[in-house]
C-alpha cells in the first residue's frame, strides 16, 4: 500500500466510521442499525486490499463487516452515558468510563475479528468446513455461560445487580461478548490467523478510545452551559464509530503484507474458496426465508407472550444473534456471495423499513406504501438481475435512501420530537459525510 493509499485509506475510514454511526444513532439502532457501518466498512477494505478478485467478490466483505457489527448492538450503554453526563443517581464518572471502555473493546474487537476471519478464509488454505462448525455451534452456550458469570444475579424488582454492573436499572449482556471475544482470540491463535488478531486488536484499542474519547467530548460539551448547536450525543457517536475504524483501520494496514499473502492463495487458485459449490443458491434462499420466518415469528411471540415474561428479552437477543450470527456468518465465509449480497442489500434495506413502518400516524402511509412495495421489489430484483447489482448500488442505499427516509420521518405528522437547534450542523455533517464518499465513488469505484 502506497503513501497515498495509507493516507486515503484513513481518511476514508473517519468518514464512513462517523458518518455510519451518526446515521445508526439517528435513524435504526440497536444490532441491525450497526450493520450499516459494518458494512461500508467491509467495502472500503476490500477496495483498499488491492485485489481485483477480492473487490468483484467484494459483498463477502461487506456482508462479514455487517454482520460482525450487530454483535455489539445486543449491549446496552444509555444508563452506563449518564454515570458520565448526568451523574444520577450519583456521580460515577469512573464506573462510566470503564463501562464503556469496556463495551467500546468488545464491540469493535469482535467486529475486527469477525471482518479479519473473511480475508483470510477466501484462501481457503487456513479455515475448513469443520473449523466454522466448531466455532459457532457451540458459541450460544458460550454466550451464555458469559452472561452467567458476569451478568447475574439480575432480578432489578428485588434489588438484586451483579456486582461489576455498568447501569441502573438495565440488563447488560458484556459478560457474553467477553466469553465471546475469548472463543475468538483461542480460536485464531489455534489457527494462526494473524490477519485476523491484528484487525481484533486494533478494534479492541480504538473501540475502547473511541468511547472514553467520544463521552469526553460530550461531557465537555454541556458545560459550563450547553451549546445549543452541537448535539454532544452526534459528537460522541461520530468519535466512537472513527476512532474504532481506525482502530480496525491500522491492524489492516499492520496485517497488509499477510494479506498479500492470502491475496497469492487466491489468485492462484483462480476464485474465492467455495466448498458449497452449487448448492450455496440453495443455502442463501433457504437463510433468507428462515431469517424473514424467525422475524415474524419473534415478533408474533413478542407481542403475545415474550413481552410479559421475565426472561422475553433475552430470548429475543438470542434469536436475532442465532439468525444474524451464528448461522449467517458462517455461510459468508463459505463463500456464498449470493447470500452476501442479500445481507448487503436486502437485509440491511429490510431493517430500514421495519423501522420506517413503526410510525403510529395514518397520515405517513402516503409514503409506508410505496417504501413496503419498494421492499417486495428487491426480491424479485436479486433473483433476475442480482448479478448486476454492483458497489454504487449499496452506496446508493447507505447514503441518499438512508438520508432520504431520515428526512422522511421529521415531516410534520409523525412521531418525532420537535427539532432541536442542534439538527442543522448534525444534517449538515452526515450530508459531507455523503459528498465524502461519494466523491470517493465516483474517482474509486
Amino acid at each position: 500500500m502506497t503513501a497515498a493509499n495509507l493516507v486515503l485509506f484513513l481518511f476514508m475510514l473517519f468518514i464512513a466510521g462517523s458518518y455510519g454511526w451518526a446515521v445508526r444513532g439517528t435513524t435504526l439502532g440497536k444490532e441491525t442499525g450497526a450493520m450499516l457501518p459494518g458494512a461500508l466498512l467491509g467495502i472500503l477494505c476490500a477496495w483498499f486490499s488491492g485485489s481485483a478478485l477480492l473487490w468483484e467478490n467484494l459483498w463477502i466483505f461487506c456482508a462479514a463487516g455487517a454482520l460482525g457489527m450487530f454483535v455489539g448492538g445486543t449491549e446496552t450503554y444509555g444508563e452506563t452515558i449518564g454515570f458520565v453526563v448526568r451523574g444520577k443517581p450519583s456521580p460515577q464518572p469512573l464506573r462510566g468510563y470503564m463501562g464503556l471502555a469496556l463495551k467500546g473493546l468488545l464491540w469493535f474487537g469482535i467486529a475486527g475479528a469477525f471482518l479479519g476471519i473473511a480475508f483470510t478464509s477466501v484462501a481457503g488454505n487456513v479455515y475448513t468446513v469443520r473449523d466454522f462448525i466448531l466455532l459457532f455451534a457451540p458459541m450460544p452456550l458460550i454466550w451464555a455461560a458469559g452472561v452467567a458469570v458476569f451478568n447475574a444475579p439480575y432480578r432489578p424488582k428485588e434489588g438484586k445487580f451483579p456486582k461489576i454492573y455498568f447501569s441502573v436499572s438495565r440488563r447488560e449482556v458484556w459478560g457474553g461478548m467477553v466469553f465471546m471475544l475469548l472463543a475468538l482470540v483461542i480460536f485464531l491463535l489455534v489457527k494462526g490467523d494473524t490477519f485476523a488478531l491484528l484487525l481484533c486488536a486494533g478494534g479492541a484499542i480504538g473501540g475502547t478510545l473511541g468511547w472514553i474519547l467520544g463521552i469526553w467530548l460530550f461531557h465537555r460539551s454541556l458545560y459550563p452551559r450547553p451549546n445549543i448547536m452541537i448535539s454532544g450525543w452526534k459528537l460522541m457517536e461520530n468519535t466512537l464509530g472513527a476512532l474504532g475504524f481506525l482502530g480496525i483501520g491500522a491492524g489492516f494496514i499492520l496485517g497488509y503484507p499477510l494479506l498479500q499473502e492470502r491475496i497469492a492463495a487466491v489468485e492462484q487458485a483462480g476464485a474465492l474458496w467455495n466448498p458449497l459449490g452449487d448448492r450455496q443458491e440453495l443455502f442463501s434462499w433457504g437463510m433468507l426465508l428462515l431469517i424473514t420466518l424467525g422475524e415474524l415469528a419473534c415478533l408474533a411471540l413478542y407481542q403475545f407472550w415474550l413481552r410479559k415474561t421475565k426472561h422475553g428479552d433475552a430470548f429475543l437477543s438470542l434469536a436475532h444473534k442465532s439468525l444474524y450470527t451464528y448461522l449467517s456468518l458462517p455461510l459468508v465465509y463459505l463463500g456464498a456471495v449470493r447470500y452476501a449480497r442479500l445481507v448487503s442489500i436486502f437485509l440491511i434495506y429490510l431493517a430500514l423499513v421495519i423501522k420506517m413502518m413503526g410510525g403510529k400516524r395514518k397520515s405517513s402511509l402516503a409514503w409506508k406504501i410505496p417504501i413496503a412495495l419498494s421492499l417486495a421489489a428487491l426480491l424479485p430484483a436479486e433473483i433476475f438481475w442480482g448479478g448486476q447489482f454492483n458497489v454504487l448500488h449499496a452506496w446508493v442505499l447507505y447514503t441518499l435512501v438512508y438520508f432520504g427516509f431520515e428526512f422522511l420521518r421529521t415531516l410534520p405528522g409523525q412521531d418525532s420530537k420537535k427539532p432541536h437547534p442542534s439538527m442543522i450542523t448534525v444534517e449538515g455533517f452526515k450530508a459531507v459525510g455523503i459528498i465524502a464518499l461519494w466523491v470517493f465513488a465516483f474517482n474509486y469505484f
